[in-house]
């Protein structure tokens, strides 16, 4: 069987403290069903950890992308 997805969309970019300081990386973040964007975005490893506790898979989607999917 295979397990459910959470798509995460392409919000913009969000900054990230490292051993070096701080880094900027990809946000992203699933949109609630009225449409809105949901908080906190998150990195991509944020968001596969996120959905893999929740049993899922995360999906990563770009505007340009949109298309693509349904």
């Amino acid at each position: 069987m295979t397990a459910p997805t959470i798509r995460y969309k392409y919000r913009g970019s969000i900054e990230r403290a490292t051993k070096r300081g701080y880094q900027w990386r990809d946000g992203y973040s699933e949109t609630a069903d009225n449409g809105a964007v949901t908080y906190p975005w998150q990195t991509k490893r944020e968001c596969q950890r996120d959905a893999a506790t929740r049993g899922a898979r995360a999906v990563f989607v770009r505007d340009s992308d949109i298309g693509a999917q349904s």
